[in-house]
């Protein structure tokens, strides 16, 4: 029941919950308030003022980029569910998520967003998926820190004897996640084994609709997505810091 959809339903911007515009605008008030706290406004504004301002502006030219790519994956994936998902009504669901999520732990709120704008996809079934698409991008995270970690250790830190503890702990639970991630059934089985919930079960079997094809590609773009991140990053702080090494910022973002 959960998977058979015939069409989609794109939530429009006035059926949303008024609930849910009442509570952006109390994460963007507090959100200002904490900023204002923690930071003097003028220092902020003489920090900008002394910023490359062609740094910054590819580094904003690069957020659709980032956003698309986004948006175009989790399209992907929920098409696997309800084939007529438009690239545009991922895009909603994405954007509608972000300003729970950013001020929630984990991004919990990315969750509803998701559900509340793509109302004909079960929010079991786009939970499941979203949790995918999440562990996509820390497997992503994951290598692109272990490829970090090589200059770091040749160049910064100190020697120790845990270091290849370390290194062997981050290769074997990356690797794991990896291969979750390339075959979606067998992590389905694995997670319905540790799960044993009928709704929890009921959303997971969302992952046996994605081939081990799809996967790889969901895979890739997520390390494509997290390159754009981590670019748009290492922009900023030369924007705000031109004395700062190309590799020691990429190390840095990636740690």
């Amino acid at each position: 029941a959960y998977l058979r959809v015939p069409s989609v339903r794109a939530v429009p911007f006035s059926a949303v919950p008024r609930w849910l515009y009442a509570l952006k605008a109390l994460l963007a008030i507090v959100t200002l308030a904490l900023l204002v706290r923690v930071a003097d406004p003028s220092d902020v504004w003489a920090t900008l003022m002394r910023a490359n301002l062609g740094w910054v502006a590819l580094a904003v030219i690069l957020a659709p980029v980032n956003i698309g790519l986004e948006a175009y994956r989790w399209g992907r994936l929920v098409r696997h569910v309800v084939p007529s998902v438009r690239f545009r009504d991922a895009l909603r669901a994405v954007v509608g998520g972000y300003p729970l999520g950013l001020l929630t732990p984990g991004r919990i709120g990315d969750y509803v967003g998701r559900a509340v704008y793509l109302r004909d996809v079960s929010p079991g079934v786009s939970a499941a998926l979203t949790f995918g698409e999440r562990m996509a991008t820390l497997a992503a995270c994951l290598i692109f820190g272990l490829v970090a970690l090589v200059p770091y250790l040749t160049y910064h830190a100190p020697p120790s004897p845990l270091w290849p503890a370390v290194v062997g702990l981050g290769v074997l639970g990356t690797s794991a996640l990896v291969l979750a991630l390339l075959f979606p059934s067998g992590a389905r089985a694995a997670l319905s084994a540790v799960l044993p919930f009928k709704r929890v079960q009921n959303a997971l079997k969302a992952f046996d609709k994605i081939p081990s094809e799809e996967a790889q590609t969901l895979l890739l773009l997520s390390v494509l997505r997290y390159g754009v991140f981590t670019t748009q990053f290492v922009l900023l702080i030369h924007a705000f810091d031109p004395n700062a090494t190309w590799l020691g910022s990429f190390t840095a973002v990636a740690l």
